[in-house]
């Protein structure tokens, strides 16, 4: 996962924190149904450029790990809510967060 990491290195924020703390709640193989993300995994996030993030999510780190909806929801948990319209990884951000992911 580090070359996928390299890729959003241009992104601000605390990458090392995000993939420590809420890499869990994103992963595409750990249904967490109805969990808000934790205080660390929210402190992480709202350090980072998350559109930059979405921005940069290499395909192949979204095809088999990152669930970008999942992106999406926890953000929103987190207080910080991607605007409608946002593109993250091969998705646009046209519905609200899903909540039972």
């Amino acid at each position: 996962m580090s070359n996928n990491l390299m890729e959003l290195q241009g992104c601000q924020g605390d990458m090392m924190g995000l993939v420590t703390n809420c890499m869990m709640y994103v992963q595409k193989v750990l249904p967490l149904p109805n969990m808000n993300a934790s205080e660390a995994c929210c402190n992480a996030l709202n350090t980072a450029d998350i559109p930059c993030l979405c921005h940069g999510i290499p395909g192949q780190l979204e095809q088999t790990i990152v669930g970008t909806a999942k992106i999406v929801s926890v953000a929103e948990s987190c207080g910080k809510p991607l605007a409608h319209g946002t593109q993250c990884g091969s998705k646009k951000t046209l519905l609200k967060p899903l909540h039972n992911i």
